[in-house]
């Protein structure tokens, strides 16, 4: 016959590691959303970035613009002069200012066409980023939805649980061996009963007397493991 006491320290801590399972995966569920939502934020912050690279871009263009303006003025101005110049001197003075101009014009209009390319290529970047950014939002959105559920059912089943636990415990009369049970609970890693198998404690895997062991089997005393105090039971 199976010792009742026995019996119930068995579901007892059945229970109570399918509540630490339970307790694990709600507490998971908001770490698992916030992961995701990081990865979101990292996006946004992706787009953000491209887009501060887009407007310095934006900014310096038009400050070369302006200044290849400027230096077409002055251009300008220098061939008037041309017109009006009396020596040699002072013609080659106004064409070597031209001759500067026209080439550091030259290599402003290379700058302005590679900032032009460069900005098409990162107003691309964020369209594309932020096309991820609303699938990821979205998927976030759904995520949460589904793990909120997901919490709910299995909070529900932890109080369900806790419900039947509680009924387990004050089932039992020897209110000391509940103490006993909560302490062993605590102290081994949330081992308070362990399975013998092949006459190992399942606990702490040191092997059993063979004489223990067959009264382990029997199910009809409530034994402890003399190494790590867990109460017994036979896996078979």
């Amino acid at each position: 016959m199976v010792n009742e006491t026995l019996a119930t320290l068995i579901r007892l801590q059945a229970l109570d590691s399918t509540l630490s399972k339970l307790e694990k995966e709600i507490a998971e569920v908001p770490k698992q959303i916030e992961a995701l939502r990081r990865q979101a934020e990292q996006s946004t912050q992706r787009v953000a970035k491209v887009q501060a690279e887009v407007q310095q871009m934006e900014k310096e263009r038009r400050n070369l613009e302006l200044e290849l303006e400027g230096n077409e003025t002055q251009i300008s101005k220098y061939r008037n002069q041309l017109l009006q110049v009396k020596t040699n001197k002072e013609y080659s003075a106004l064409q070597l200012e031209i001759d500067t101009l026209k080439s550091k014009n030259a290599m402003i209009e290379e700058r302005i066409l590679y900032l032009l390319d460069e900005i098409e290529m990162r107003k691309k970047e964020v369209a594309r980023v932020s096309k991820e950014v609303a699938a990821e939002q979205e998927k976030i959105k759904k995520f949460t939805q589904d793990k909120e559920a997901d919490k709910a059912r299995l909070e529900e089943e932890l109080i369900r649980i806790q419900k039947e636990k509680q009924t387990l415990l004050e089932a039992l009369s020897d209110k000391s061996l509940v103490q006993e049970y909560t302490r062993l609970l605590r102290v081994r890693g949330g081992i308070a009963v362990a399975a013998v198998e092949n006459g190992i404690c399942t606990g702490c895997h040191v092997s059993l007397t063979p004489q223990m062991f067959a009264e382990v089997k029997t199910r009809e005393k409530l034994l402890r493991c003399p190494t790590c105090l867990r109460f017994l039971y036979s896996a078979k």
